[in-house]
């Protein structure tokens, strides 16, 4: 299996645990988990189906066979991409548990933007309107109370 596969399931996995657990919550609670969890949920199942119609059409062109299923069709320029993938998944969550929710997006989006090349003032800015909207839309529009983070929950103690 291709490591976008093994990607995409545990997506689809990490994203059916989001939404299924997000029952357990009151009325207010699970509608942020819902309104982001539903279309992934969506666009995530179109993705595999896309994928296997692909592998289906390679087979049946002849340009695939059973014996190169299980074999390691990826460079490794392509194992590096998933990898960096994974690890800005996983900062993304790390940051989010951290400091919360707006502040863990606002430093995950600033890093993002600085690490790939991007000039302050522009990482700076776009991480203060993206700030700006998400608090407004969700706190003030939705009037939710975003998760505050492990650290701020233990300095406002």
């Amino acid at each position: 299996m291709r490591a976008r596969h093994i990607l995409t399931w545990v997506f689809l996995a990490f994203c059916i645990f989001i939404v299924s657990m997000s029952f357990l919550y009151s009325g207010k609670a699970r509608v942020g988990p819902l309104l982001v969890g539903i279309p992934l949920l969506v666009l995530l199942v179109a993705q595999i189906v896309i994928e296997n119609r692909k592998k289906e059409a390679l087979y049946q062109s002849g340009q695939g066979t059973s014996a190169d299923e299980g074999a390691p069709l990826v460079t490794r320029q392509a194992h590096r991409f998933y990898l960096e993938i994974a690890g800005t998944l996983i900062g993304l969550i790390a940051a989010i548990y951290l400091f919360g929710i707006l502040i863990g997006y606002a430093l995950f989006l600033f890093i993002y933007l600085k690490l790939y090349g991007e000039k302050w003032l522009f990482s700076i800015a776009l991480t203060a309107v993206f700030s700006a909207v998400i608090y407004g839309l969700f706190v003030i529009g939705l009037r939710m109370v975003l998760y505050r983070g492990f650290l701020l929950t233990l300095i406002l103690q």
